[in-house]
């Protein structure tokens, strides 16, 4: 049985109900699985951390290591070598922004073999910004060879979205436009927004006004891209997204955020 199974029998097991989409959407605590498809296994792991009764971390690890083997390992070490070389996630839209223009082709970046290749064709990675000085415009620059520093093992998902934010609003533009639309497919518009907002802000003004006005960019374009889909007959809702007026930088409410 794999993993994906295991988690939703879990699911079932503690509800007494179907691990259906419509049947978490009741169960799990209201708004936590907005955006979600309920077709993954992350999606199925936040569904029993937000159970009435949350699953604990330790039996959720459990389940997932159940499954883990010398191959999955290997892999799983090849992608943590990307992610340390190139500061960005293992997946495979930034594996494309940062490896030599069609080298990935008909890739799907699922085994050991295609992240060996991947980072034998490494072309861009990020800068890592000194802490003293933050410029402007970040920059990719060709070749870096100074290591960046090994992502934390296990992130909460708030630390996580704090470092989506952080990237949003420092790196160059063609990356940070790639993690803001991840994100807000995933839903996460206002956790990433409240990072974000110039008044509450952790990042310097200037940078966090540049994040703020990217990711609204970006959700205007992944919402009129719903909405000429949805134009087909399907209507399309999601309580994460938010008007064009509660979404503008000026004069927003924080309020609007939470």
């Amino acid at each position: 049985m794999g993993t994906l199974a295991k988690l939703k029998d879990k699911f079932t097991a503690l509800t007494g109900a179907p691990a259906t989409k419509r049947n978490a959407v009741i169960a799990c605590a209201p708004g936590s699985l907005d955006g979600r498809r309920m077709m993954r296994i992350q999606d199925w792991v936040h569904a029993l951390k937000n159970l009435p009764d949350p699953v604990p971390q330790s039996v959720i690890n459990e389940i997932l290591a159940e499954d883990v083997t010398p191959s999955n390992r290997l892999r799983e070490g090849v992608k943590a070598e990307f992610t340390k070389i190139t500061g960005l996630p293992a997946k495979k839209v930034f594996a494309e922004q940062c490896c030599t223009p069609g080298s990935l082709t008909g890739r799907r970046m699922s085994s050991t073999a295609d992240w060996e290749h991947a980072l034998a064709n490494i072309h861009k990675v990020m800068v890592v910004r000194e802490q003293q000085e933050q410029p402007e415009h970040p920059t990719v620059k060709e070749e870096v060879t100074e290591p960046v520093p090994e992502p934390v093992e296990e992130e909460s998902e708030e630390s996580r979205i704090a470092s989506a934010a952080e990237l949003i609003c420092t790196q160059a533009k063609p990356f940070a436009e790639v993690i803001a639309r991840e994100e807000i497919k995933a839903g996460n518009y206002k956790k990433v927004a409240r990072h974000l907002h110039p008044d509450i802000s952790a990042f310097p003004k200037e940078a966090a006004l540049r994040g703020m006005q990217i990711l609204n960019n970006i959700k205007d374009e992944v919402e009129n891209a719903k909405h000429r889909s949805n134009s087909e007959g399907d209507r399309y809702e999601d309580s994460e997204y938010c008007s064009d007026e509660s979404c503008s930088t000026e004069g927003q409410d924080i309020s609007d955020l939470y």
